[in-house]
């Protein structure tokens, strides 16, 4: 069992730092002008006040939402549970099409605010979380397939 564990060591590893970066970028600048940058967070308030309460507070909940599974998807990466690792990196991908959606909608990017780095270092950590589930599914089938190591025979002594 602790060779198991430690074959998926590796793999583990960028699981959960894929998990881990997905939930940083909701702090990370989401949009970039020329003088200015905004995150994920900071729209929150934007939202608030130009679309009113609602329309805030249903910004929020999808961002609390993205957050929230890509803090699952970490967990579980670094319990090394690979098909929770994939489901909740999915289900924090999903929020956060979304969002992208409804910002071209408003009409970004556009000629004086672009993306920002929150915005591409979500596609790193949700690559990096699928990429380390799929590694630790492949390990986990490697550990299944590969024969018991056979421990040596103590020697008889007559009497």
């Amino acid at each position: 069992m602790n060779e198991k564990k430690n074959a998926l060591l590796l793999p583990m590893i960028p699981a959960l730092l894929g998990g881990v970066l997905m939930a940083v970028t909701v702090f990370l600048p989401y949009i970039v002008g020329y003088d200015e940058s905004k995150s994920l967070i900071q729209y929150i308030d934007l939202y608030q006040s130009i679309l009113g309460d609602v329309a805030g507070t249903v910004f929020a909940v999808l961002i609390a939402v993205m957050a929230l599974f890509a803090l699952l998807t970490a967990l579980f990466g670094g319990l090394r549970k690979p098909i929770p690792v994939i489901i909740f990196d999915v289900l924090a991908f999903g929020p956060f099409v979304f969002l992208r959606g409804d910002f071209g909608a408003r009409g970004f990017p556009n000629d004086s605010y672009s993306l920002g780095v929150g915005y591409w270092l979500f596609y790193v950590g949700a690559a990096l979380a699928l990429g380390g589930a799929i590694w630790m599914i492949v390990c986990k089938a490697q550990a299944k397939k590969a024969p018991a190591p056979v421990e040596a025979e103590a020697p008889v002594q007559a009497n």
